[in-house]
């Protein structure tokens, strides 16, 4: 069955307006490219365990390549053990344990009647150590 349109309108013809950044979905991308990176006292813990992490296990992967160079092994037998123990010795656990940690956190607090809306602010809250108010309560 053929489709009917009625008058001189066009079916699939529009008019552009704007392309690219111009649009609203552009202007949305801008605002989201622009917006400051927060960093939480949580998120700097775990990027400065991170590079802990990174430079134990290149370490391990040095010492691991210098052991089998000294026993007189093969390069690239060396060299394949190494990058193996160090991809192996990456925890691909730890974003999801750290999720989970994070959700146990925020159902306790759920609890409690406790529940802030921004999680920034709730990583913030885990580190204070002294809440000073004045005698009101406010």
């Amino acid at each position: 069955m053929p489709i009917r349109h009625a008058g001189n309108i066009r079916p699939g013809a529009g008019t552009v307006i704007a392309v690219g950044d111009n649009t609203e979905i552009g202007r949305i991308s801008q605002l989201i490219a622009s917006a400051a990176d927060l960093a939480t006292p949580l998120t700097i813990k775990i990027t400065q365990f991170g590079h802990v992490l990174l430079y134990a296990i290149l370490a391990l992967a040095a010492a691991t390549m210098l052991v089998g160079l000294w026993r007189g092994e093969p390069l690239i037998d060396v060299f394949l053990a190494s990058v193996a123990l160090a991809v192996a010795a990456i925890p691909e656990g730890l974003p999801a344990a750290v999720t989970v940690t994070l959700a146990i956190g925020v159902s306790r607090m759920a609890k409690r009647r406790a529940i802030i809306r921004r999680l920034p602010a709730v990583e913030t809250l885990g580190s204070t150590s002294v809440i000073c108010s004045d005698k009101t309560g406010s």
